[in-house]
């Protein structure tokens, strides 16, 4: 087990699983295994940043802390992460024996940013260790973003001075060059004040930033940074001031959309000219929204001028921020004060707003006074924010008071508390719903933690998941530990058990093969229904499905079983169980209410009973019937296994819901603008997928077809037909007239069916004609192609004179100037390029383009490259010899080809003796995907690989995963 939750490969840690669970055929072993399999699926919290970081003060055993940010440095999160180790090394720092854990994790992985993370817990708690300034020197010059950024950070910050000069001239060269490609993205790590330091009296890259601003990236530069530095290195430069200013004087109001205002340097604000431009943007704003970073930067202005643009946005949407900066900044000017008062004491709409500054500026008594009366007012007295925000000012107002009179003794503190019931405020309190917002939930937990009122809110806010928002730390967790931790109640340890149990579970690939081995294990129903009983609130949508479709095999066995003897009048405890479930779900809210209905559905078909729908309506909005849709998200894809079974159970349906099953297939109906027929169409559409397997459907889509002729173009549709009509031209030229609609994507069904040369029944010319008889001549006398058609086209016919000709054009775009390029797209680019490139160019070209492809913001375009690639390579016996001699010989490939070329990475060339196993380990990867690298010359390329040097990071383009060698060369094994 410890293996399982350590171990730095995942292969051999779901071997481990697969394993465990053959187990649990043993009464011994389940009970002693159940608990932690348990632990190891739940994962309704996946984002524990806020927990991580908090841990390096929470008063708990420091051992119990550090088995919780170990565990975090591990986490696939690098937010969680960063957080976990900055921890780490606040909490243990100095403590020798947390070094040999953390230099394991830096040799081990299992990733490029745990390794990261490990040499910045080194660097920040241990930095005279001599194993931390090895690994940063080791870090400083690998190929890994976050490793190279974190010990250049570790570098800068322990340097005197610190400027760019604490860098080698190629690490300066390397993080400027960050400047000139968003899409070199450097994600949480430290990176913008490394760049910004390189940047200082560089008037190129001045000139660079000021372009990019102005242009909105449009020559590839990173606006984020360029704004950074405007506002930093580059303040005194005017240039800048002054673009800021006409965004903000101009009509646009989104022109300065991207970029925090809240950065803006002081300097510039003391300008009073660039301040009068600033003041419409913010008077603007704080009408609006009113964001805390618009209420601050207001007092930029004039105070006059503040004081009248934070007035007027008192009536803003959210006017928190603007209450605090009046209350705090102004709160002496007659004028504020005299309106802050009367809208205090005013009716609830104007009060509660202003909640959070009751107690500033009316005073202890009567401001508390003023929101209890608030808070006592009937739910549907204003919006939930409005309670929300008042619930929240009434308990830190508590927390204040209580400090206050703790430090002070007796006096106006104590007695404003001592008037008031602790066990009704908190009960109110708790009344308020978290849903959506849970800005009040820390500070109730804070202001009341031995109320049983507030103990029973933290109990149920651990396990509902409708708190999450992505992109928000999730702070509950964090609150109820700091609340209940010391303390030593049967409640309060039962609280804090609960949350530390959310954070022992596996990765999401890792769940997903537990729970498949768990549904078919030997467990009882009852064991099987209570390890999965998290299911709904699984984060990951394959798991959620496997869970749910394996609960619902199970369980309808076992009352068939059940039927068996008992008769079929009685429904066991665990049918009724699911049955709850399924009705729930197909009512389902939330962010996963797609996949939750689905599932329902899915459940609902399984078991059978289409009644289970019966008057489930919708509870938001106009009420009607509950309906799902078919596709997935993100990409659109079907849901295979749902709609296998509509088309199963297709007549039935048809029967029980009449006309109204299309809209039923259709949750987007709730679209106005969508007709009657325009659901149909998207049922059949993905009934097409089905058709081949169940000749009923096929013959409703044969009579459908008539009558609708959209659903002839609809690419499942013609995936069907193809099989059909035994691929004639007219389903090659409606197949080929969609190539290019699925872009970017690793299944690309209607360009795989195109290039099946063997499955079409048409003669090559037919076939040239298909795919090129849309071409056009411009002016010149050259030929224009539909790109994705020319594509497919030199493919399959890489000798032709078409081919020839595209490619020395593809050649000669490469060669042109760039400033006179016509743009191309890189889905057609590529496929041209590794068609038709003679085999010696491949191995540099796919290089080239993984360089450029690895990075975060560019990953989802590796399909581009790997999938031309790897047909080129299961079809070319003298490209594969291409790359197994790139294998032997990786230094001497073939480098003259103008393609795809890119600047050398300035670090990997001070370091050259790294570049061999690099490029070596990719080509081999690349063989064994397209199974051109047998099982007896895969241990000889990982023997050579592993003794060059272990350490060395590379990357898993197949995968997008990077780490040490050492790991990567297991993937050899499963190609």
């Amino acid at each position: 087990m410890e293996r399982v939750e350590n171990h730095p490969y995942t292969w051999h840690r779901a071997n481990l699983i697969t394993a465990l669970v053959a187990t649990l055929a043993s009464p011994a072993a389940s009970s002693h295994l159940l608990p932690i399999l348990k632990r190891w699926l739940t994962a309704p919290r996946p984002e524990p940043s806020a927990t991580m970081w908090a841990l390096r003060d929470l008063p708990i055993a420091d051992e119990e802390a550090a088995k919780h940010l170990l565990w975090g440095l591990r986490h696939p999160s690098d937010e969680v992460k960063l957080n976990a180790a900055g921890a780490l090394a606040r909490r243990l720092g100095g403590q020798p024996h947390v070094v040999p854990p953390l230099v394991a994790l830096t040799e081990t992985g299992p990733s490029s940013s745990t390794q990261a993370t490990a040499i910045h817990a080194l660097g920040e708690g241990w930095p005279d260790a001599p194993e931390t300034g090895r690994l940063i020197e080791w870090g400083r010059h690998q190929s890994s973003t976050a490793l190279r950024l974190v010990a250049l950070n570790l570098v800068f910050k322990a340097a005197e001075p610190r400027d760019s000069s604490a860098f080698r001239a190629e690490e300066r060269t390397w993080l400027l060059s960050m400047l000139y490609h968003e899409d070199y993205s450097w994600g949480p790590w430290p990176a913008a004040d490394l760049v910004a330091a390189c940047a200082v009296g560089n008037t190129e890259a001045a000139d660079f930033a000021l372009e990019t601003l102005k242009t909105n990236g449009r020559t590839g530069g990173d606006r984020g940074l360029a704004w950074h530095l405007a506002c930093t290195v580059f303040a005194d430069d005017a240039r800048f001031k002054g673009w800021v200013a006409e965004q903000l004087a101009s009509k646009d109001e989104h022109s300065l959309i991207l970029y925090n205002l809240g950065a803006v340097p002081k300097q510039w604000c003391d300008d009073p000219v660039f301040a009068q431009a600033l003041r419409p943007r913010l008077q603007n704003d704080l009408a609006k929204l009113a964001s805390f970073g618009s209420a601050g930067l207001a007092t930029a202005l004039p105070p006059d001028q503040a004081t009248t643009v934070l007035l007027r946005g008192l009536d803003g949407m959210r006017p928190y921020g603007v209450a605090r900066v009046l209350a705090d900044k102004y709160g002496g000017n007659e004028t504020v004060r005299e309106v802050l008062t009367g809208r205090l004491r005013g009716p609830y709409k104007q009060a509660a707003p202003l909640a959070g500054v009751a107690v500033d500026v009316l005073g202890p008594e009567e401001g508390f006074a003023v929101l209890v009366s608030l808070l006592r007012q009937p739910a549907g007295a204003g919006r939930n924010q409005e309670r929300v925000v008042v619930a929240e000012a009434v308990a830190e107002a508590w927390t204040r008071l209580t400090t206050t009179a703790d430090e002070f003794g007796a006096g106006a503190a104590a007695s404003v508390l001592a008037s008031y019931d602790p066990a009704e405020l908190a009960a109110l309190c708790t009344a308020v719903e978290p849903h959506p917002l849970t800005w009040h939930v820390d500070a109730v937990i804070n202001a009341w933690p031995s109320q049983p009122a507030v103990q029973d809110f933290a109990e149920q806010l651990i396990a509902d998941i409708r708190t999450l928002t992505s992109g928000i730390p999730d702070t509950i967790p964090v609150a109820i530990l700091r609340s209940y931790c010391t303390q030593d109640d049967a409640t309060s340890r039962d609280l804090c058990a609960k949350v530390w149990a959310q954070l022992g579970h596996v990765e999401p690939e890792l769940r997903e093969v537990l729970t498949f081995e768990l549904t078919r294990s030997a467990l009882t129903l009852d064991e099987l229904v209570e390890v999965l009983s998290e299911w709904e609130k699984e984060p990951d949508s394959e798991v959620r499905r496997i869970a749910f479709i394996g609960l619902v095999q199970a369980i309808k066995r076992h009352q068939k079983t059940h039927d068996q003897t008992a008769g079929t009048d009685v429904i066991t405890d665990q049918m009724q169980w699911l049955v709850q479930k399924i009705k729930a779900n197909l009512c389902a809210y939330g962010p996963d209410l797609d996949d939750l209905r689905q599932l329902a559905w899915t459940g609902m078909l399984m078991l059978g009973d289409i009644t289970l729908i019966d008057g489930i309506t919708e509870r938001i909005g106009e009420s009607r019937p509950v309906a799902v849709t078919l596709t997935k998200l993100p990409e659109g894809a079907i849901d295979q296994i749902l709609v296998d079974l509509i088309a199963e159970h297709w007549d039935r349906l048809r029967q029980y819901f009449g006309d109204d099953l299309y809209q039923r297939l259709d949750r987007s109906s709730g679209d106005r603008t969508r007709s009657d027929a325009d659901s149909r169409h998207d049922v059949m559409a993905a009934l097409a997928t089905t058709a081949a397997r169940f000749p009923s459907i096929a013959e409703i889509l044969r009579h459908e077809a008539d009558t609708d002729p959209k659903l002839r173009e609809d690419p499942n549709f013609l995936l069907w037909a193809k099989q059909e009509n035994r691929g004639d031209e007219t389903v090659l030229r409606a197949l080929a007239g969609k190539l290019g609609a699925t872009r970017h994507s690793w299944a690309n069904q209607v360009l795989e069916a195109v290039l099946d040369r063997d499955s079409w029944a048409v003669p090559d010319d037919t076939f040239k004609a298909v795919l090129t008889d849309d071409a056009r001549t411009d002016p010149s006398g050259a030929r224009r192609y539909n790109r994705a058609k020319l594509a497919a086209y030199v493919e399959l016919f890489p000798n032709d004179a078409v081919s020839s000709t595209a490619f020395r054009n593809l050649e000669a775009w490469f060669q042109d100037d760039e400033t006179h390029r016509a743009p191309r797209e890189w889905d057609d680019t590529l496929a041209l390029a590794l068609a038709l490139a003679p085999p010696q160019d491949l191995p540099v070209i796919f290089l080239r383009v993984h360089e450029r492809f690895r990075h975060a913001r560019m990953t989802h375009l590796l399909p581009t490259l790997l999938n031309p690639l790897m047909r080129r390579l299961r079809r070319d016996a003298i490209a594969v010899d291409a790359f197994k001699t790139a294998v032997r010989e990786p230094m001497g490939i073939a480098q003259q080809t103008p393609l795809f070329e890119i600047e050398a990475d300035p670090i990997a060339q001070q370091w050259p003796d790294m570049v061999p196993a690099q490029r070596a380990y990719l080509f081999a990867l690349a063989l064994r995907q397209a199974g051109a690298l047998p099982h007896h010359e895969v241990a000889a390329v990982m023997q050579t690989l592993t003794s060059i040097s272990p350490d060395i990071v590379v990357d898993n383009p197949f995968t997008e995963w990077q780490g040490p060698l050492r790991l990567a060369v297991l993937d050899l094994l499963h190609g």
